[in-house]
């Protein structure tokens, strides 16, 4: 069932107009770091930003736009992947003015992923379905925190969500199958541009698209051919714009970092002698013979070092993976700052809402819709993983709860077993 135009009106206005209202309404601290950096250079460009990544993603929007290049101010040519900078990369040349117009561009994609939400959701409960779940990640209130910060988590927000909605159409629609595998495919390979920790998800993605529906081999949008383009073109996507990646690197810095030269250091954030299951990466400043070491070097040796010291006290690794997967799902958040007063409750009693909703949605659908149930916690369980092994953070479960909105809504569908997610393949 197709969500009502005037229920996906309205949920993207309210997701986007809250957003808006947060990014007028909030105040931008000011760190001690943007203050020492005004006082000694009061011409100095660009916005006030809260945190280090934020620094860095537009440090690299900055010289992309003014140099052509995607660096750092220190020097290093693949530390994080490119679509976020490339997106911040026009905003740049207003200064503060045009972190503010990123910032209202976020509030716009978290707009689009409310958008998404519901009608997923009407596929799964109809129109109830619809505004539930777009309600619920319309008013979520860590998105509603992060489209405020210059971090990835919004538009990996959308590019899930998006990649996600497009393999549960590739297993159900008969007259826009080519389109969404299309789909499937330009949204895995911008996700994989974004972060490289969801590598290893996307083929999970592509493997149930391929295999939720099944039918006669002469069928149209079943058997083999459906399986092998809902696989195939999602994958020769990926390869190719990994290709162009790392044929960059190369030039760059003389290795194809397929995946950033980021992994090393925040695989010893998470594992090496000092953590803690947050992210602390002021070790740097007590190594600093690593740190002087060029990039790739440095990634190499970080890696080397933390995966060291994870075979040597792997008891200390499991006690740290259940520290990070209650860091992850905690449903207050986790910076000392943020964890009391109003605004904190709130994000509780969501979370938990939210939960709860998703624990009786997913029993629902397990009956008859277990394809695309697999669809929408696969991402769900891989990050779980993924920040049990690397750092565990709220931020990180940002982007997997409009999923589990999705599967909440079916919570509240009537009663009754829910019907098939797709009609019967004729034969």
């Amino acid at each position: 069932m197709s969500a009502p135009r005037p229920v996906l009106a309205a949920v993207f206005l309210v997701a986007f107009g809250v957003r808006v209202a947060w990014i007028v309404l909030a105040p931008v601290p000011v760190t001690g770091t943007d203050v020492s950096r005004a006082i000694t250079s009061p011409d100095a460009r660009g916005p006030a930003l809260q945190y280090p990544d934020e620094r860095l993603h537009w440090e690299l929007a900055e010289n992309l736009l003014r140099r052509g290049v995607l660096v750092s101010e220190d020097g290093h040519y693949a530390p994080r992947m490119p679509l976020y900078p490339a997106m911040l990369a026009p905003f740049t040349a207003a200064g503060a003015n045009g972190a503010d117009a990123a910032r209202l561009l976020q509030a716009l994609l978290g707009g689009c992923t409310a958008l998404l939400a519901a009608a997923l959701g009407a596929r799964l409960a109809g129109a109830r379905g619809a505004w539930v779940a777009g309600g619920l990640v319309a008013v979520d209130p860590f998105a509603i925190f992060f489209s405020n910060l210059l971090l990835t988590e919004t538009l990996f927000s959308l590019l899930l969500v998006g990649t996600v909605a497009a393999a549960c159409w590739t297993a159900s629609s008969e007259r826009r199958l080519s389109l969404a595998v299309m789909a499937l495919a330009i949204g895995s390979a911008a996700l994989l541009m974004t972060r490289p920790s969801v590598a290893a998800l996307l083929p999970v993605i592509w493997l149930l698209a391929a295999w939720s529906r099944r039918g006669p081999a002469g069928a149209s949008g079943s058997g083999r051919g459906h399986r092998v383009r809902c696989i195939a073109i999602p994958a020769v996507a990926c390869v190719a714009a990994l290709a162009l990646w790392g044929w960059r690197n190369v030039a760059m810095i003389d290795s194809p970092a397929l995946l950033s030269t980021n992994g090393g250091i925040t695989l010893y954030d998470a594992q090496g002698p000092q953590a803690q299951g947050d992210s602390d990466q002021s070790f740097l400043l007590e190594m600093p013979a690593v740190a002087a070491l060029p990039e790739v070097k440095r990634d190499r040796e970080l890696g080397r070092l933390a995966r060291e010291q994870m075979v040597h006290d792997p008891a200390r690794v499991a006690q740290l993976a259940l520290v990070k997967l209650a860091r992850t799902w905690n449903p207050f958040p986790n910076v000392a700052e943020h964890r009391s007063g109003r605004s904190a409750w709130a994000g509780a009693i969501y979370s938990l809402a939210l939960f709860v909703l998703a624990f009786v949605g997913a029993l629902r659908l397990w009956r008859n819709r277990h394809g695309q149930l697999a669809l929408l916690l696969a991402p769900v369980l891989y990050f779980s993983l993924v920040h049990m092994v690397y750092v565990g953070s709220v931020r990180y479960r940002v982007p997997l709860m409009p999923l589990l909105a999705v599967v909440g809504c079916a919570a509240i569908s009537p009663r009754g077993p829910l019907p098939p997610a797709c009609p019967p393949v004729a034969r």
